[in-house]
């Protein structure tokens, strides 16, 4: 029908080098799938968050961290085909929405779209501005991994390990850009960590 029709042409623009960004591409792939009109605004102000979420920041970005906290090598330009290799129909679409505002209401506080509040809310958000001041964007993939297992949930909420990863990160950034050290090998170390940190097999051992 007409949506799979304006997926072709999403792809087929693409193709001839039109800017479009794989957040384009992944947002009119993942509509096509939703597809019903009475749901159809639900989600699409969902997405309007997840961009309101992420603040400045690119998309395509924010899309690809999320991506590296489950899978070990996305590159940019291979987002939209990993998403729509991975989701395919309309309950997986829907599902992926809601977990892209529940990662990216997380990501929020990484770019500082977003306060920390409560105990402890004065050390976190100095830390918190610190880290975004080093503009090291790898570091937010372990980041949003520590924030998703110590933050989302109240009952799950460690304040000592999300501001000891902070420390460490800000510690392993400033180290990594002063020596001037190959940005792809930083990303390695932070995409493993945050994968250990995703890890629900071994929650509790993994986060030393």
């Amino acid at each position: 029908g007409g949506s799979s029709n304006a997926c072709l042409l999403f792809e087929t623009l693409n193709y001839r080098g039109l800017e479009l960004t794989q957040t384009d591409l992944v947002k009119s792939y993942l509509f096509s799938r939703i597809l019903t009109d009475d749901a159809q605004d639900h989600y699409v102000n969902e997405w309007d968050t997840v961009v309101d979420n992420i603040g400045g920041k690119s998309p395509d970005l924010f899309l690809r961290h999320y991506l590296l906290l489950y899978n070990k090598k996305v590159l940019k330009r291979d987002i939209y085909a990993e998403i729509k290799n991975k989701y395919k129909n309309r309950e997986q679409a829907i599902a992926f929405v809601n977990d892209l505002a529940r990662f990216s209401s997380l990501y929020a506080y990484l770019v500082r779209e977003k306060e920390f509040e409560g105990q402890n809310k004065d050390i976190l958000n100095v830390l918190f501005d610190d880290l975004a001041l080093l503009n090291v964007e790898t570091q937010n993939i372990y980041l949003l991994a520590i924030l998703y297992q110590f933050y989302s949930e109240k009952t799950k909420v460690d304040l000592q390990k999300i501001e000891n990863a902070a420390r460490l990160s800000e510690t392993l950034s400033f180290r990594w850009i002063t020596c001037g050290r190959n940005a792809q090998d930083l990303e390695s170390i932070y995409q493993e960590a945050a994968s250990m940190v995703m890890d629900e097999e071994t929650p509790d051992d993994n986060f030393e």
